[in-house]
Parts: structure tokens; C-alpha cells; sequence
């Protein structure tokens, strides 16, 4: 039998999950991963400490540990909200991101995949890395459009529970089970079961006075499948007269943010029922609880 092999062409598909629990002498808990960033190029290197021992004159053994390595990443601008959640800075939530010296970054699992030439793949899991802030480094345009990326740079490390630090399936290995679809939704096989919900909204819940030409925006705890993001499962009702307001709904993948814009302006000193119905569904197919809100309008 002879084996083709074809080259790597291509790097996609980049997420994380931020470890939640300890990472002890049991498997850590992870949230769902998110989308990281679109990747240009990823570096992983392993820092391997090999010590020979001799005796009679001859190399009787070789000790080796790996306990850590570097990690770079190369891609698109980072969101703030993510850079929130690798570096574990504190939104301002007024589109700002707000540092300070007591912030920790989390331990992070991630995720990638790589294309070959022949169209199959390889992906890759690290399941504990840590990031750390790097240099801001900007450039003035000028004769040339010049394309400025975000590198970041971080250590993974092996877990502690189980020594385990890097998990590689491959859909040309022999007993491969397909993986395309599982993939990128938990780490350790372990299947999201949480419910999204929402966790804020703006204007706030039973707020007053609101601004009759105002949006409406539902901030969600993860990312959703954004074909649920429809008029029908997102949408206002004046309660007076139970009628539907009629507005058009986008959704903000980066920072998991659903905004209603009313085609026609709001009525004055009216009470207003924000809803969200439960064919929204979270990226492990978790539907979300109905859910409504209330405001007034000045």
C-alpha cells in the first residue's frame, strides 16, 4: 500500500474556552468556546529538558520532561471583548476595555485546524494556555495600504490533572471517527449543556424615560447560531394594544450583541415588552429560556 501524503495549505477555524474550574487532581470545567480570531499563522513550540546520565563511560539514560512551550498567534484585529476575556480585563461597557494592575489572565484551551492540499484535515486542541499583553506596534500609511495584524503571544502549559497539554486528530488516521462537527464545541468531549441567557440589555430591564428613537440591544452569555437571529425570535411589543413593532435585527458575533432598530419611531409614555423566543439556540444547539423584558418611553 502507498501512502500520498500532502502538505499543510492553510489554518482556520481558530477558538478558545476559558478554563472555569481548578485544574487539580480532576478535569477542569471550560466555558463554551468562542471564536478567537481569523488566524494568518500559528506557532507552537514545546520546550522539551532532556538530561543525559552517564556511567562506564556510556550514555545509560535519557531523562526528559516537557512541562511548557510558547505559543504565538498571528491574525485579524483581536475584539475587545475577547481581549476581555484572554487577558482578563474588565469592559467599561461603553465599547471600552479598561486595564488594570490587579487583572489576571485565565488559563485558556485552544483551538485550531489545519488544511492540507487534498482537502482533508488535521485539528488541534491545546488544552492549557495562558496569554500575556504585548506591545502595540502602529504604522502610518502611506504610498502602499499597508495591512496591520495582531501577534499575540502566550505559554501553554501540561495540565495537572492529567499531563495532558496538546490533542491532534487527524481524518486520514486509521480508525478516525468523525470529528467536523464536535470538534470546536467542548474540550474533553464533555457536551455543553448550559442554556444562553440574556445578561443585559439596553436600555436597561424596566427602564424609564427611554429615547423614543432608541434601539434595543440584548447582550447574550455566549455566542449563538446566528440564523436564529431573526424578527421573529427577537422583537418588540407595545403593550397597550399588544401590537408588533416592526424593526430589523442584527447580530454582533464579536461581542455576542443582538440590536433591534424600530423601522417607524416609538409612542411617548408607552410601555414596551422586549421579547426573545426560544428557538434561539447556542452553538451546541442549547435553547434559551423565553424570555421578556420591559421599558417605558419618555
Amino acid at each position: 500500500m502507498v501512502i500520498i501524503l500532502s502538505n499543510f495549505i492553510s489554518v482556520d477555524n481558530l477558538c478558545y474556552a476559558v478554563m472555569t474550574g481548578k485544574d487539580s487532581k480532576s478535569l477542569p470545567a471550560y466555558e463554551s468556546p468562542k471564536l478567537f480570531t481569523p488566524a494568518a499563522k500559528i506557532d507552537v513550540d514545546p520546550s522539551n529538558s532532556q538530561v543525559p546520565y552517564y556511567a562506564d563511560g556510556e550514555n545509560q539514560e535519557m531523562a526528559q520532561l516537557m512541562t511548557n512551550g510558547k505559543v504565538t498567534i498571528q491574525g485579524a484585529i483581536i475584539t475587545l471583548s475577547t481581549q476581555a476575556d484572554i487577558y482578563g480585563h474588565k469592559l467599561d461597557g461603553k465599547g471600552g476595555l479598561i486595564y488594570n494592575r490587579d487583572d489576571k489572565a485565565p488559563y485558556l484551551a485552544v483551538f485550531y485546524r489545519r488544511t492540507k492540499a487534498n482537502g482533508k484535515f488535521r485539528y488541534i486542541l491545546l488544552y492549557k494556555c495562558m496569554f500575556t499583553d504585548t506591545k502595540d506596534a502602529a504604522a502610518t500609511s502611506d504610498t502602499a495600504v499597508k495591512a496591520q495584524d495582531d501577534t499575540i503571544e502566550g505559554t501553554f502549559f501540561t495540565r495537572i490533572c492529567d499531563g495532558n497539554w496538546k490533542h491532534v486528530v487527524d481524518d486520514e488516521e486509521q480508525g478516525y471517527i468523525d470529528v467536523s462537527e464536535t470538534f470546536f464545541s467542548s474540550v474533553d468531549g464533555i457536551i455543553d449543556v448550559v442554556l444562553p441567557t440574556i445578561t443585559s440589555t439596553i436600555p436597561a430591564a424596566s427602564a424609564i424615560a427611554v429615547a423614543v428613537g432608541s434601539t434595543y440591544q440584548f447582550v447574550m452569555s455566549e455566542p449563538i447560531v446566528a440564523s436564529t437571529v431573526t424578527p421573529s425570535n427577537f422583537f418588540l411589543i407595545k403593550d397597550s394594544d399588544a401590537s408588533i413593532v416592526g424593526a430589523s435585527v442584527s447580530y454582533n458575533s464579536s461581542d455576542n450583541t443582538i440590536t433591534l432598530t424600530p423601522t417607524v419611531a416609538l409612542s411617548s409614555a408607552s410601555k414596551y415588552l422586549a421579547v426573545v423566543d426560544a428557538d434561539v439556540m447556542d452553538l451546541s444547539g442549547n435553547h434559551i429560556v423565553p424570555t421578556t423584558r420591559t421599558f417605558t418611553t419618555a
